[in-house]
């Protein structure tokens, strides 16, 4: 088999976890709202506009007029940066595919700014950066993808969902792997 034209991999849970999201939810609660309300608040936020700061501090505030913003920034800024952790094997992997000329490329699903800026803070090289909204919409991108760089792309992610669904509409055109690690390993 020739090498991929393209190694196409996403971000969460594929190169890079979240670790502390109880700590995520007190520096929202700010000792104002409890942790139980911060969360719903949390899942209504990652599931309608997409989690950032910025959504979910305007979310916050609604709820909390008492919510001190500037205060919650700094605090999710060092949250952040202590809470984002590679997995061992990733900075070798992406080196390895570098080193052979194939296109490194992330495809990841959220909102746009906040996944911009794990990635930017992961310290990850990559040749492109492609944010989707919703998952579903990572086929279309994936058929872009195909476009520019020729077939077959390898299309690493952690949701067997995905993978199925680009099997089935992009077929012998990408060669999908499943990395199970992170919270979708039973899906």
């Amino acid at each position: 088999m020739d090498a991929p034209c393209g190694c196409v991999i996403d971000f969460d849970d594929c190169l890079a976890w979240i670790r502390n999201r109880e700590e995520l939810l007190r520096l929202f609660a700010q000792d104002i709202l409890p942790l139980r309300r911060v969360a719903r608040i949390y899942r209504a936020v990652r599931d309608s506009a997409g989690f950032s700061f910025e959504n979910m501090a305007d979310a916050v505030q609604e709820a909390a007029p008492g919510f001190n913003r500037e205060k919650a920034e700094l605090a999710f800024k060092r949250w952040l940066a202590s809470a984002l952790k590679l997995y061992r094997d990733v900075l070798p992997f992406a080196r390895s595919i570098q080193a052979r000329h194939i296109p490194f490329i992330i495809l990841t699903s959220g909102e746009r700014r906040y996944q911009e800026e794990k990635v930017r803070r992961s310290g990850v090289m990559f040749d492109e950066l492609v944010t989707v909204k919703d998952p579903d919409e990572k086929i279309d991108k994936l058929q872009e993808i195909l476009r520019r760089h020729g077939h077959p792309i390898l299309y690493i992610d952690d949701k067997a969902r995905t993978l199925d669904a680009v099997q089935r509409a992009l077929g012998y055109k990408v060669i999908t792997v499943r990395v199970v690690r992170g919270p979708y390993q039973h899906l």
